[in-house]
């Protein structure tokens, strides 16, 4: 009997391994790939041209959009695996009804947990544009209005 647990234990360690090994290759392969290291192949010129901000440093407000669309994009990683864990769970309980309550109630919270956060991106997103839109015209009023009164 204790061999039976000493094997069962022995597997769900090894499975946790594998799982780990795997997100870490694919987390870190990125950093390693040598089309970054060889060259921009004319990328420049071409975000140049497209009117993009190709050298020096980012303003602020690209920055922390970007970390903010690099956050969002962990969340909706997130909430691929716990679907998934909550679909292997439902999928696996043969008959169990408490992890069926389980695997639902794991599948709705990831559900509203991935509302909220588009919900937030929405609002957020939008609170910005107007600010951005207004200060624009803002501006844009300003310098008619001294354009044509100099």
């Amino acid at each position: 009997m204790n061999l039976l647990i000493y094997k069962i234990k022995n597997q769900k360690t090894t499975q946790y391994f594998l799982v780990f090994v795997l997100l870490a290759i694919f987390l870190i392969l990125p950093f390693f790939s040598v089309s970054q290291a060889e060259g921009d192949y004319g990328l420049k010129e071409t975000g140049g041209a497209a009117g993009l901000n190709t050298g020096g440093s980012a303003p602020l407000p690209e920055i922390i959009g970007k970390i903010i669309g690099v956050f969002l994009s962990f969340l909706g990683v997130i909430f691929f695996v716990l679907i998934i864990y909550g679909g292997f769970m439902w999928m696996t309980a043969a008959g169990n009804n408490d992890q069926i309550t389980k695997a639902k109630s794991v599948i709705t919270s990831a559900a509203i947990g991935l509302l909220i956060i588009l919900s937030a991106y929405v609002i957020t997103y939008l609170i910005t544009t107007e600010f951005q839109g207004a200060v624009e015209q803002t501006t844009w009023q300003q310098l008619n209005y001294n354009y044509n009164y100099v």
